[in-house]
């Protein structure tokens, strides 16, 4: 799945210092700068882009493994009290590499889980750089993104 027109620049709520696990730097590409020049924060929650809800990622053991298979934890908020868990919702997940026009190699596949969160199965992040995780909500016919960019693999 491809999102586009996607706004790229997310209300950033909170960050980390969650990385990617590499031991392989050997392109020639430096991927730990965007477009700019500036060094990309890794972000982990992000109200969407019209506020409606709040999304938490919550990567295995805190990290993002590079070049690995792996599941990605997604809760989705009220985009007014980031308390209350929305169980109502359904999600779309996708990752892209902005700067070199592509995304993951990997189609995830998306698991509603018995208490309302979701698992991501299936990602991978296959390059090191800055990559923009994006998750698209719906619930009850309204539909918002949020988008939350990731320094993988520093």
């Amino acid at each position: 799945m491809k999102f586009r027109n996607v706004i790229l620049v997310a209300m950033v709520i909170g960050s980390s210092g969650v990385a990617c696990d590499s031991e392989d730097s050997s392109d020639n590409h430096n991927h730990n700068m965007g477009d700019t020049g500036e060094t990309v924060t890794t972000t982990l929650s992000a109200e969407t882009e019209n506020g409606h809800f709040f999304v938490q990622l919550a990567p295995p053991n805190g990290a993002v493994p590079f070049n690995e298979l792996y599941a990605m934890g997604v809760s989705i908020y009220d985009g007014t009290d980031h308390t209350q868990l929305l169980t109502d919702v359904s999600i779309e997940i996708d990752a892209q590499m902005v700067a070199h026009g592509h995304g993951m190699s990997t189609t995830p596949v998306v698991e509603k889980q018995a208490d309302g969160t979701f698992m991501c199965n299936g990602m991978m992040f296959h390059m090191e750089g800055h990559w923009d995780v994006i998750v698209k909500v719906t619930q009850n016919g309204v539909d918002d993104t949020a988008t939350m960019p990731i320094n993988c693999c520093p």
